[in-house]
């Protein structure tokens, strides 16, 4: 049995851009004078402390004024530490939950000349917050021989694979929740769920789909899909795709 990855993006892949040749790099152009503010904070203060031990004051004098500066660098460090918590987590978006979910599928053949297929899917959270999923949406969809409908999308040259766009035959669906299914899964975790489906002899070549929900609402359709392309003329085993 081959399992064919469907080629995607990495998701944390960033497109890196190179500079022209012999340029300097902006880092670099940034980095004197920053490193030149380091280097005059320790000046600064040593200029303030003769200042004012010129005017007279003591050393009583000057630690209580050293001592109000530090209090106002504390206060300042913290409200620029809330500011960049609030920045993170809501312009970064670092709230919202991310999971990677990956197909691994075997194949095996039944007495009667139906195909069983043994789906394990991986998931694993990448966010940094906890994600609960309830639901679990599983279908296989029949791909060769064509059907009827299919030949239809086929004229259009081109077409998604997306809900309402693409009308391959559906050969199991299937919806676990409650006591079938139920996952939580802890920032950094990576769980597995397993399921069984049943294909009818004579089917070539199969699509298997999961989308895993955060919300029980029949309506909604956010969540995480992952789709794997079955090949039963083959006799090799490969993970699906991965998706985020």
């Amino acid at each position: 049995m081959k399992i064919q990855s469907l080629d995607a993006p990495s998701a944390g892949s960033v497109p890196t851009r190179q500079g022209d040749s012999g340029a300097p790099s902006s880092k670099r152009r940034i980095e004197v004078p920053r490193t030149l503010s380091l280097a005059l904070i320790p000046a600064l203060l040593l200029v303030t402390w003769l200042a004012l031990f010129a005017i007279g004051y003591n050393m009583e004098s000057q630690s209580k004024f050293f001592d109000v500066i530090s209090k106002i660098v504390t206060v300042s460090a913290t409200i620029l530490g809330a500011i960049w918590s609030y920045y993170a987590f809501f312009r970064q978006r670092l709230k919202e939950p991310r999971l990677n979910v990956t197909h691994e599928i075997n194949a095996l053949d039944l007495p009667d000349g139906r195909r069983l297929l043994k789906v394990y899917a991986a998931i694993t959270n990448l966010g940094q917050v906890r994600v609960e999923l309830p639901v679990w949406h599983l279908r296989a969809e029949q791909i060769l021989p064509l059907t009827q409908t299919p030949t239809k999308d086929l004229d259009k040259g081109a077409f998604a694979d997306a809900y309402g766009h693409a009308h391959w035959n559906c050969l199991a669906e299937g919806n676990f929740s409650d006591d079938s299914f139920m996952m939580a899964l802890e920032p950094g975790e990576t769980d597995r769920a397993s399921a069984n489906i049943v294909i009818k002899s004579g089917v070539e070549v199969v699509q298997v789909y999961s989308h895993f929900k955060c919300t029980k609402d029949p309506n909604s359709r956010e969540g995480w899909p992952s789709k794997t392309l079955v090949d039963l003329r083959k006799d090799q085993t490969k993970k699906g795709e991965p998706r985020e």
